[in-house]
């Protein structure tokens, strides 16, 4: 049996990052990552046995850091509700390739739903805290919101300059979007 060497596995990561990334989950082939690797196709099968399991991999830390955020109701777990708002945007844009990927390039995949599933978690969790503060609070408003904020982040992570423009974006998003009161 063939010894597994971190620099390798890393550079078929990379590899599959930007051919995820450039492509998309279906154009994609373990020969394209390989080459990009700098690396016989075969040997990328020791690491990874298919794309799927090659693509669950690439993305697993953005996917990790996204579902463990939230609790069962859909409320972002944590600090303080504005808190929590601010720090898991500026943390998702961590990863804004993967991003990229999981909204515009899983399909085939089994994240081809991702956007709609982390808009639906941030919808229940802007509802848990907007019901609580308004009694005739239309849960629209917050699939409206939920939306405005999962499009901010994928646009963002599509238009990335750096970490400094993102948080300047990050910034602007939470004060037009959450921190403000509703008007009446």
């Amino acid at each position: 049996m063939q010894t597994k060497k971190p620099e390798i596995k890393a550079r078929i990561c990379e590899a599959a990052l930007d051919e995820f990334y450039e492509q998309d989950y279906r154009s994609a082939t373990m020969r394209n990552i390989a080459k990009r690797a700098g690396i016989p196709t075969g040997l990328t099968y020791t690491y990874y046995k298919n794309k799927e399991e090659l693509f669950d991999e690439v993305l697993r830390p953005a996917l990790h850091y996204i579902y463990s955020k939230f609790d069962e109701t859909g409320s972002l777990l944590g600090k303080e509700k504005k808190e929590a708002e601010s720090d898991f945007l500026e943390k998702v844009l961590q990863w804004p390739r993967e991003i990229v990927i999981l909204t515009e390039k899983s399909s085939g995949s089994k994240y081809h739903g991702f956007t709609e599933k982390l808009r639906n978690d941030l919808a229940k969790h802007i509802n848990a805290d907007m019901s609580k503060r308004y009694d005739d609070y239309d849960e629209m408003y917050s699939k409206i919101l939920a939306t405005c904020y999962t499009a901010s982040i994928f646009r963002i992570s599509k238009e990335y300059k750096s970490k400094e423009w993102a948080d300047k974006m990050v910034k602007y998003v939470n004060s037009l979007l959450f921190f403000r009161e509703i008007q009446d």
